[in-house]
């Protein structure tokens, strides 16, 4: 029997993978959690740990990369599976470097869930579509200069960043800052320019892995 805990804030998703996981007789969901927070806190009053977590990566309270950390430092045993709506290259491979087993996009089919959670329980690891052998051999391509830091970006592109991540369209961004749509676009821009990444989704991601973001909820537009 593998035991399993699912980490989503979306309670939707997590009753529907649940429901899928249970109508396998060698699977067993032992814990569910809202996000990295609410993980710890369901650990402290259960005696069953998962061996296998499939989690999301955007989250509010503590995200994935974050508890992808806390785990591998208190909880080395349990196996992790990335869940998400993301599937950038640049966050597929932060997140199999810090730890993850396998990655699937919330778009795949659900067999392949099935699929990745035997194969990591069994062997370690899963590939799928979305993973390659490479991702697990070397660390994050470091191309993109600016999730090395924050010091190259001005104070309104940082402020851009920061509303970017609660699903406002740059109309409203614009309104916010006090600065016209065009200039928004400009920040857009430029930072797409600076990162070297083209959508509103891996800039949030960049927000998270440097501390621009954290306990936001998120709505993605690009």
């Amino acid at each position: 029997m593998i035991k399993i805990g699912l980490v989503d804030d979306h309670s939707a998703i997590r009753m529907g993978v649940k429901q899928l996981l249970e109508k396998e007789s060698n699977l067993k969901v032992v814990l569910e959690a809202n996000d990295g927070v609410d993980f710890f806190k369901q650990l402290r009053f259960r005696g069953d740990i998962p061996q296998v977590i499939v989690m999301d990566v955007i989250m509010p309270n503590m995200n994935g990369m974050t508890l992808i950390d806390l785990i591998r430092e208190h909880f080395p045993s349990i196996k992790v599976i990335v869940f998400s709506f993301l599937s950038d290259e640049n966050t597929i491979r932060h997140m199999i470097h810090k730890g993850a087993r396998a990655f699937l996009t919330k778009g795949s089919n659900t067999n392949l869930l099935l699929e990745a959670i035997n194969e990591v329980a069994t062997s370690g690891k899963y590939f799928g579509d979305t993973v390659r052998q490479d991702f697990f051999e070397r660390p994050p391509i470091n191309y993109k200069l600016g999730f090395h830091g924050t010091s190259h970006l001005t104070e309104n592109e940082i402020a851009f960043i920061k509303y970017a991540a609660t699903g406002l369209t740059y109309k409203e961004i614009a309104a916010r800052i006090g600065k016209t749509e065009k200039a928004i676009e400009n920040y857009r821009d430029n930072l797409f320019k600076k990162l070297k990444i083209s959508n509103r989704s891996t800039l949030i991601v960049y927000g998270f892995l440097t501390g621009l973001l954290d306990t936001v909820n998120l709505t993605f537009i690009d």
